[in-house]
């Protein structure tokens, strides 16, 4: 029902921009009037919106312009897929793209397979499904303000999501099932994860390293009302591992039945993490640290329940 709800409001935002203030915008519609996906993107104008029906439509898309991306049925009936050998939608340098309602599946690439984007600003990924690629579901690269929302990112290979120079949202969005050798939810590398509001964690797994639910290095990550939920990692932090002058802040999350060698739940290294209002239930750790690990010195501001 919520992902139900969360569509229809997509595709109330999606009309709502083609309204009297966008009157240069334009509706092209696929398949009626292109075949393929590309071809709508090559013969847009910035600000126009690519209206997909339902089917299967393989990639790769490649868009460099202001665009919305709109699958009219949403992620049940319109699928973008990359045929496990090319990436599925590729962004780049542009303002204000949305891509809304797609299951994005099967894609195989360096650096990112299911979505791309580089040097992006406020990138939109709403109401997608994001499922079954080899080398990770969603990549940013240097994007500034990208919004993640009402999403599943389900069974990805080398993380399901990674981040890096990047600062992004991420709302109402289930993480679950992906895996890497570091970080098999997500991976931060120099990254500001302003806000994870509503989010589920659950049997992400980080296979050689640490970080099951999430790993950061160098990053800002915030936390609010989330659940992590059986994820492991092999050699810390079973559920989130912060590294090297990370600032880790969890406000009302509940670490249930994570586990790892040492930070079952949450594993800290020359970071700051404060956690308050937060619940811990049967987290595991084989050598040490079942709540939370800080090998070097006692965690600060730490208020832990459970």
């Amino acid at each position: 029902m919520r992902r139900r709800g969360a569509w229809a409001l997509a595709a109330l935002l999606v009309s709502a921009s083609l309204g009297p203030g966008h009157a240069d915008a334009k509706r092209i519609f696929v398949p009626k009037q292109h075949r393929r996906i590309q071809s709508a993107v090559d013969a847009a104008a910035a600000g126009d919106t690519i209206w997909v029906g339902p089917g299967t439509y393989y990639g790769p898309i490649v868009i460099k312009k202001r665009l919305v991306l709109f699958g009219d049925e949403g992620p049940e009936k319109t699928v973008l897929d990359g045929h496990d050998s090319v990436r599925v939608v590729h962004v780049e340098g542009t303002s204000g793209v949305s891509i809304l309602g797609f299951r994005i599946q099967n894609g195989k690439a360096p650096g990112g397979s299911g979505i791309y984007g580089l040097n992006d600003t406020l990138l939109t990924i709403g109401s997608c499904d994001i499922r079954g690629n080899w080398e990770t579901g969603v990549a940013l690269w240097k994007c500034f303000n990208a919004q993640i929302g009402d999403c599943e990112i389900v069974g990805n290979h080398t993380s399901g999501m990674t981040a890096s120079e990047s600062r992004f949202m991420l709302l109402r969005t289930n993480v679950r099932d992906n895996h890497a050798a570091t970080g098999g939810g997500l991976n931060l590398v120099a990254s500001d994860l302003y806000v994870a509001k509503d989010c589920l964690f659950e049997s992400n797994r980080a296979d050689d390293g640490t970080g099951g639910g999430l790993f950061a290095e160098g990053s800002s990550v915030r936390y609010l009302n989330c659940t992590f939920r059986e994820n492991s990692a092999a050699s810390g932090g079973g559920a989130t591992a912060v590294m090297d002058s990370s600032d880790l802040r969890i406000r009302q999350t509940t670490f249930e039945r994570n586990h790892s060698s040492s930070g079952g739940a949450v594993l800290t290294d020359h970071s700051y993490a404060d956690v308050q209002a937060s619940i811990f239930d049967r987290n595991r750790a084989t050598a040490a640290g079942a709540r939370l690990h800080r090998p070097i010195e006692p965690t600060h501001d730490l208020f832990a329940r459970g």
